[in-house]
């Protein structure tokens, strides 16, 4: 038998005990989407990102002059790959 980390003393790998990314044994910490090392899953959003702001709203560009208008979005991810002609910026006044 052999003492883990974690303090479980057997033959039994089922129930050995690893370092989280964080390097913590037994932690709770886990990778995100973007590969980042998140403290705890109930931080990660619905796009899978640790404290990330969840869905947001891209725009599209009909024009092409990099800015978006509002008369078609889609809500999606910000580390999500949209189609050419989608931005994140619908604000078409400009100087």
């Amino acid at each position: 038998a052999v003492l883990d980390e974690c303090g479980n003393c057997d033959s039994n790998s089922e129930n050995d005990c690893y370092q989280d990314c964080l390097g913590v044994w037994d932690g709770d910490a886990i990778l995100d989407s973007n590969g980042d090392c998140c403290p705890n899953s109930s931080l990660i959003d619905e796009c899978g990102i640790c404290e990330g702001t969840g869905s947001i709203t891209w725009f599209f560009d009909f024009d092409g002059d990099g800015w978006g208008g509002s008369d078609a979005t889609e809500l999606a991810c910000p580390n999500s790959t949209l189609p050419s002609g989608w931005v994140m910026n619908n604000d078409v006044v400009r100087v």
